[in-house]
């Protein structure tokens, strides 16, 4: 099973897992430490990202690219992120 997760517009690497683990040494570093897939629900079909400490700079669109022995698929999905701002 490959997932790979990938902004777009701005081209960065945002998490990847292939060989059973987690692959980060290309991950962009604004993402570094706030990243994680739900491993076990992975066999299931769950590509899901989790995304903490979310800040306006995320916003977005990101590509999710699954792959296993019998299916490829590419979703897009958009981010938008909504809030008070502090002073």
């Amino acid at each position: 099973i490959v997932i790979k997760w990938n902004r777009l517009l701005k081209k960065l690497e945002v998490h990847s897992y292939y060989d059973d683990q987690d692959q980060l040494g290309y991950q962009d570093p604004l993402y570094e430490g706030r990243t994680t897939l739900f491993h076990d629900q992975i066999s299931g079909g769950n590509a899901s990202l989790g995304l903490a400490r979310v800040n306006l700079q995320d916003q977005g669109r990101y590509l999710c690219y699954a792959s296993t022995s019998q299916n490829n698929q590419e979703t897009f999905v958009t981010l938008t992120v909504r809030g008070e701002l502090k002073s």
